[in-house]
């Protein structure tokens, strides 16, 4: 049975290469937003991958970012990576950071831009960044948040203990991440996605990509950690609500206006269940 199923699967790989894109999509946006949600939506009818070549995809970013390749070094990788993997469907948060040049090296591509709510967010990457240090997201995790990190304000002692970044840095990169997309992809060309909302707009992403609805499926996979911490829960109400506001006002106000005037963020326990 293995080898059948092995058998069948280098069969379709051969098929895929040889049936041409009905649809070109990447899900671009941040880590904790939904991306894995989208990527098990599409991939029961499109040829999808969540988060492929993770260490070569990540260097080649960090690459381009830090100046260390030209723009037309990263444009000759990216061609070549396209032709090997060959896929309909990429949902991979990284690629935010490129999606400019994405979006001119395929004029046909579509961007869904999945997007949670700062205060959501941040309780989940915390959550991620004290439990879990996958071995292939290191180089990744130093550059973006580690690397960048200088010191803590008193009210963050508690992220201290748990060897965690402040807000600030976690916010920033946040912050940043999206206002590279919205500035560098043409708003015809994508489709923003709140994270609590991924499988209610599945028809709007279906019609936005030109595809079947039939084919952008609910998914039942939730990217939920177990037993979680709560550490904006320890740390002064204010200060947490002056960080977010700070970094990633004209994103609450934009995507989130309920969020604008909020008190005391809510705890990861009273939300209600989002993919992500």
């Amino acid at each position: 049975m293995i080898l059948q199923k092995a058998a069948y699967r280098r069969l379709a790989r051969v098929t895929n290469r040889i049936r041409g894109r009905r649809i070109h999509c990447y899900c671009v946006g941040a880590a904790k937003t939904g991306t894995t949600s989208i990527a098990a939506s599409f991939e029961s009818h499109y040829r999808t991958m969540h988060e492929p070549e993770v260490p070569k995809t990540n260097r080649l970013i960090i690459d381009y970012l830090e100046h260390d390749i030209s723009e037309s070094d990263l444009r000759r990788a990216l061609i070549a990576r396209d032709k090997r993997l060959n896929l309909e469907m990429e949902s991979n948060h990284p690629l935010g950071y490129i999606s400019g040049v994405l979006a001119d090296l395929f004029p046909d591509a579509l961007f869904l831009v999945t997007v949670r709510d700062p205060y959501s967010w941040l309780e989940s990457r915390l959550n991620f960044h004290y439990k879990k240090d996958p071995l292939q997201w290191r180089e990744y995790r130093h550059y973006f948040w580690i690397s960048r990190q200088t010191e803590y304000a008193p009210e963050e002692e508690e992220l201290r203990r748990l060897g965690l970044c402040s807000l600030d840095v976690y916010l920033s990169q946040y912050a940043d991440q999206y206002r590279r997309v919205l500035s560098a992809v043409p708003p015809e060309r994508r489709l923003i996605v709140r994270t609590g909302q991924i499988n209610d707009q599945l028809p709007s992403i279906a019609a936005f990509i030109g595809a079947p609805s039939s084919n952008v499926v609910t998914s039942a996979h939730s990217n939920q950690q177990k037993e979680k911490i709560a550490p904006l829960d320890k740390i002064n109400v204010d200060f947490v609500r002056s960080r977010v506001h700070e970094h990633c006002s004209d994103i609450l106000s934009e995507f989130f206006p309920e969020h604008r005037n909020r008190g005391r963020p809510m705890s990861v326990k009273m939300q209600s269940r989002v993919c992500d």
